[in-house]
């Protein structure tokens, strides 16, 4: 796995040559801001209603306002630790006073983490530049016993723990000589002397069409809750692969069209997964809403989506409650949304109720970053993210948002990259830990 060729991004490559213009085109929508491109195939305007399926009794409404457990006035506790990646530095977040940084190697530009939440282990990917990783590691959860997994001078992805922290998937790209495409590949985290091996390989390169845009390669974005099954990137979609058969199974709205990458989770028994869309009608024609696919047969059913007044309903982090119901950052609006770039849509907290109603939580309106609910779904960690034209640094905000009804408590403020966004739900910016 040394010595590749990037491909992780989706743009194939058959010549070292081509790999500049890859890079290029790709650091072009980075600095955009893309958020979500989609199929451009998807219908520019808004479709018909269609009527949600319910799946469970309605839930109730919101409950009182209640402190969350330990809340003091201005502060909360949180209902684990929550790591952040706040410029270039990995932080600790118990509460709002009690915020301690975590030391990383000290070798390039922090790509991606992410936290085992059975072991608390670390994993994140380091790199020259702040958009393509060369260099995986793991440690343990306080930055210690750090140890280099992988080496990649043109792309390492998405760095995923299993649910009882034994396993890691990453994402690969092609080698330079093209002899491997990459691809997802698991490491035995329990095995020191382990080396990754491959789980899913990229789709053969295409040497014929140098711009690569069919290419669909992989990259895991979510492990089921039974650690049997990887949501994994699929191109601009999504796909769940079956471990124990190596099944592929991509999801797909009923006109066969891919559900786009990649703000999805899974639901509790592992057979469902919640896709949310903020839209883009900017740069690719992808309407926002929110789906529930079927991880064995990739068939989904629309839960929210834009109707044929016009209005477009956006849908970011879902989260599913035991009562069927799901909560969620949404808004609805009459322009069209224009995701990436300086442009974050403004969302709130709200709920969908199996009878295909959409309660709102809270009203207030929040440029939303990245989002981690509380297990229970009594609240969430929002990072909300502003920016004025011109200007070198984006604003960025954590708070703490109660779904009772108590006001929202900031956690941390800090200054950083404008331009530090990805395809929805790919780069997360938070984590819980322990």
């Amino acid at each position: 796995m040394i010595g590749k060729a990037y491909r992780s991004s989706g743009f194939g490559i058959d010549a070292q040559k081509e790999i500049g213009m890859r890079n290029a085109i790709w650091l072009m929508l980075a600095m955009l801001g893309l958020f979500l491109v989609g199929c451009a195939t998807t219908p520019a305007a808004p479709p018909p209603p269609v009527a949600p399926v319910p799946t469970a009794p309605a839930a109730p409404p919101p409950p009182e306002p209640t402190p969350p457990d330990g809340a003091t006035g201005g502060d909360v506790v949180l209902p684990a630790p929550l790591y952040l990646l706040a410029d270039q530095q990995l932080i600790r977040i118990v509460a709002a006073t009690a915020i301690t940084p975590v030391p990383l190697l000290d070798a390039g530009f922090i790509i991606e983490f992410d936290v085992s939440p059975a072991t608390n282990r670390l994993a994140y990917t380091l790199g020259q530049n702040q958009y393509t990783a060369d260099t995986l590691i793991i440690a343990d959860g306080d930055g210690s016993q750090p140890r280099q997994i992988a080496a990649n001078p043109f792309g390492i992805s998405q760095p995923r723990w299993s649910p009882d922290g034994t396993q890691l998937a990453f994402a690969e790209g092609v080698s330079a000589d093209l002899s491997d495409t990459g691809g997802v590949y698991l490491l035995d985290a329990t095995d020191s002397a382990a080396a990754p091996t491959r789980l899913l390989a990229n789709p053969p390169l295409d040497s014929s069409n140098p711009s690569g845009a069919e290419d669909q390669p992989v990259a895991p974005l979510a492990w089921s809750p039974r650690g049997d099954a990887l949501l994994v990137q699929q191109g601009f979609g999504l796909a769940v692969l079956w471990l124990a058969t190596g099944e592929l199974v991509s999801l797909r709205h009923a006109t066969q069209e891919q559900l786009p990458c990649c703000d999805a989770v899974w639901t509790s028994d592992g057979q469902q997964v919640l896709v949310a869309s903020v839209g883009n009608m900017q740069l690719g024609t992808v309407l926002p809403g929110l789906w529930q696919a079927d991880a064995r047969t990739g068939a989904s059913t629309p839960l929210v989506r834009s109707d044929a007044t016009g209005e477009y309903r956006l849908a970011q982090a879902p989260y599913p409650l035991a009562s069927g119901a799901v909560r969620m950052l949404g808004n609805t609006t009459a322009v069209p949304p224009m995701a990436g770039g300086m442009h974050l849509p403004q969302l709130r907290m709200q709920q969908y109720n199996p009878d295909g109603s959409v309660a709102t939580v809270r009203e207030e309106l929040y440029p939303v970053r990245d989002v981690r609910w509380a297990t229970d779904g009594r609240g969430a960690a929002v990072l909300t993210w502003t920016h004025e034209q011109g200007a070198p640094f984006a604003s960025y905000t954590l708070i703490w948002l109660d779904a009772g009804g108590m006001p929202p408590v900031p956690l941390h403020r800090y200054t950083g990259d404008p331009f530090n966004v990805s395809l929805q739900g790919a780069k997360p910016l938070l984590r819980w830990g322990q």
